[in-house]
């Protein structure tokens, strides 16, 4: 896997362990959870699309 999707896919592990995202700032879950949520999400998806080549090329087998 490529070392940014691993990066991303640990912020999206890291927010949803301590309920905090980072963008431009802190977002806590609690305190504004759109917000929280829709990053989160953000960081779940840009590590799937910047690992995908690599799950696609190991799924073919080559």
């Amino acid at each position: 896997m490529d070392c940014f999707s691993v990066l991303f896919l640990s912020f999206f592990a890291i927010s949803l362990v301590t309920g905090t995202a980072y963008h431009r700032g802190t977002i806590r879950r609690d305190e504004n959870p759109t917000a929280y949520w829709v990053t989160t999400i953000g960081y779940l998806l840009i590590g799937l699309l910047i690992a995908f080549p690599t799950i696609m090329r190991k799924l073919r087998g080559h």
